[in-house]
């Protein structure tokens, strides 16, 4: 795949060629030589990936003009879409800030590998020499192009969401992030890699990946101990709340495996949640294939490894499940009084985000009590808490509290304590787990399962 730059000059050198030789056949005054240079650098020009990004720009400029009507936080929605609308002031934004995200991806990315370069240059010749021999600048301009396939991947996600929600991209550029984008979810190129990387976790094209797994085959063994010896249609029309969602594997294979239960798949970040939806993407060819491990250089084997693309399905979004795109912190159950099903809550690698854990139990409180309902709630998760956590229980702490918030253990157990680890668990479970690379990543995780009582 040839650079924008590479094209280009290609085409200038083309154009002086062409502009010469033109010059010599008809003479001084012809405007013939200088209409057939022109002719073929814009040519060139048409080939390269900015120009037909700014086509799509034009375009949907356009488009607003002529179809467009305001909304809140300065973007403009297309008139008969109201999914922007029916999201919530601080979803909206985030969106936006996702969608800046992505659109950014490839400066943010090349600059990235830029710097490399220029840190390259402060070895002395003889060292640059050697290092040149080895093929190392060689494999940077390899990643530069490979940083354009994944911004034409980047630019699917991108179309898709802006059809979807009938927003205007120039409008989207200009949207900044209140108080400095702190807060988001989405508001960084780290935040556009981990939401590619999810595609491997969630959709990679085996059926599902050995990460994903040992998830659902826990919470569908602890959805059967639940049951116990009930009737096996005691679960059936049970609502499954999947807070954290991600790219929304798990919920997926729950909906597909009980076509009786109401699966919610609920996310916060605006990239999660798009690139989520775009995996149900409904286009008949949708671009499918980009480059996930490119954007480091440490642990890596071989030039081969590192250039390894993958290509996920699109699959049929299950008629029983629903995607939430928000905080899960403001999510409430579709009003149905005459349900008396029961109420299941599955965190998955979740509860270590929190800020405030205490306040995501209550959250799961107010579910229950807002349902009326037998409550239950499945988790299976590291506690690798983040920079800002207000309360960073151990176990033990985190089992006690549970029992101090109402809830009563079904299931407790650590995956890495052989002696009460059942098997339902692996002992360490991978994460974005580069099988190809020295730096390899698991997790041992907490697992349980527990009634409100």
């Amino acid at each position: 795949m040839e650079s924008d730059w590479a094209i280009l000059l290609q085409a200038a050198v083309a154009g002086v060629i062409v502009y010469a030789t033109a010059k010599v056949i008809t003479g001084t005054r012809s405007l013939v030589p200088l209409l057939a240079m022109v002719f073929v650098v814009s040519n060139g020009l048409g080939k390269t990936e900015v120009f037909k990004r700014y086509v799509r720009l034009a375009h949907r400029y356009w488009i607003r003009l002529n179809h467009g009507s305001s909304s809140v936080h300065g973007l403009r929605s297309l008139s008969g879409n109201e999914a922007y609308k029916e999201l919530s002031e601080a979803s909206q934004s985030e969106l936006a800030i996702a969608l800046n995200s992505l659109m950014n991806y490839r400066s943010n990315t090349k600059r990235s590998n830029d710097r490399r370069r220029e840190l390259f240059k402060l070895m002395s010749w003889r060292q640059q020499n050697l290092a040149t021999k080895t093929g190392y600048l060689k494999r940077l301009e390899s990643l530069d192009s490979l940083i354009v396939a994944n911004q034409r991947f980047c630019d699917s996600i991108i179309d898709y969401t802006l059809s979807h929600y009938g927003l205007d991209s120039f409008a989207v550029r200009k949207i900044k992030p209140h108080g400095g984008g702190g807060g988001s979810a989405s508001n960084s190129n780290y935040r556009v890699v981990e939401a590619l990387s999810h595609f491997l976790r969630d959709w990679p094209d085996t059926e599902i990946s050995p990460e994903i797994e040992p998830m659902v085959q826990f919470v569908t063994q602890q959805l059967e101990r639940i049951c116990g010896n009930k009737t096996s249609s005691y679960l059936d029309g049970a609502d499954l709340v999947v807070p954290g969602s991600g790219l929304g594997r798990l919920s997926y294979e729950l909906a597909k495996r009980n076509p009786k239960w109401q699966v919610s798949s609920i996310e916060y970040s605006g990239l999660m949640s798009i690139c989520n939806s775009y995996v149900f993407n409904e286009n008949p060819n949708p671009l499918t294939t980009f480059y996930p491990f490119i954007h480091g250089n440490s642990n890596i084997i071989c030039a081969k490894d590192q250039a390894r693309s993958i290509t996920f399905t699109p699959r049929v979004k299950p008629g029983n499940l629903n995607h939430f795109f928000g905080d899960f912190r403001f999510f409430k159950l579709a009003p149905n009084s005459q349900s008396t099903k029961p109420l299941v809550i599955v965190t998955c690698f979740f509860i270590d985000t929190a800020e405030n854990l205490i306040e995501y139990i209550d959250t799961l409180n107010n579910l229950a009590s807002s349902s009326k309902r037998t409550t239950y709630w499945i988790n299976v998760g590291p506690l690798k808490y983040g920079s800002a956590a207000q309360i960073e229980p151990t176990v033990e702490e985190l089992t006690e509290l549970r029992k101090l918030m109402g809830w009563k253990d079904i299931t407790n157990f650590s995956s890495i304590d052989d002696d009460a680890n059942d098997g339902s668990l692996p002992k360490l479970v991978s994460y974005i787990t580069d099988t190809k690379s020295f730096w390899q990543g698991y997790y041992g995780v907490h697992a349980f399962a527990c009634k409100k009582t």
